[in-house]
């Protein structure tokens, strides 16, 4: 299946793609409000966000790698979602071991 950028509008609807994104963003707005509100209380959910966010690019790299046209080679963008997934689930490890041990 080869993606098509000349029509503007998609024949199957919204894509579930965005309706993950959506809800991430909406679940990591969220907890950021919650932590701006007192953020000494509430500093343990940090790695929270940043867990959604790393899930937010690991399910980007999955999307992209599964729609991949054929015979195409431009595996930049994939390598790069991925890079950022394994960075912030880095990030997250390091400050779930800060803050809850």
């Amino acid at each position: 299946m080869a993606l098509d950028y000349t029509k503007k509008t998609s024949r199957r609807g919204v894509s579930v793609m965005d309706v993950i994104h959506t809800i991430l963003g909406v679940a990591a707005l969220v907890l950021f409000i919650i932590i701006a509100i007192d953020f000494d209380d509430n500093r343990k959910l940090l790695p929270f966000i940043i867990l959604i966010v790393s899930v937010m690019n690991g399910a980007d790299a999955v999307y992209k790698i599964q729609h991949l046209p054929h015979g195409k080679k431009r595996l930049g963008g994939v390598f790069l979602s991925i890079g950022l997934c394994i960075g912030f689930l880095a990030i997250a490890a390091y400050m779930w071991i800060v803050f809850y041990w």
